[in-house]
């Protein structure tokens, strides 16, 4: 179901290792990126304005096993009360295009 394929998750992994917890995923859909980096330990936060698109991802996660943190609202009034790196969302931070293996 949209799994990160090998490229994508070594950059998000990469990331994630460079800045660390916690990492903000803003429109996370249905969690694509935001699962598997909780599969690998990451303290996850999933945020989408879209109810269906965050059911598809709690049941995801809840399949595998993982917890994330949902949080449904518009990412124009964000305020969540906690301190996220400036990489969050990662998406937005780099394109896979530019991205090279270390």
């Amino acid at each position: 179901m949209n799994d990160l394929n090998e490229m994508e998750s070594k950059f998000y992994c990469d990331l994630a290792h460079q800045y660390g917890s916690p990492v903000l995923d803003i429109a996370c859909g249905t969690g694509r990126m935001t699962i598997p980096l909780a599969e690998r330990g990451y303290d996850m936060t999933g945020f989408d304005i879209t109810p269906e698109m965050l059911e598809a991802a709690k049941q995801k996660a809840l399949d595998r096993g993982v917890s994330v943190h949902w949080i449904q609202a518009d990412m124009r009034q964000l305020e969540l009360g906690r301190k996220y790196m400036p990489s969050s969302s990662f998406r937005y931070k780099s394109s896979r295009a530019s991205y090279t293996s270390p």
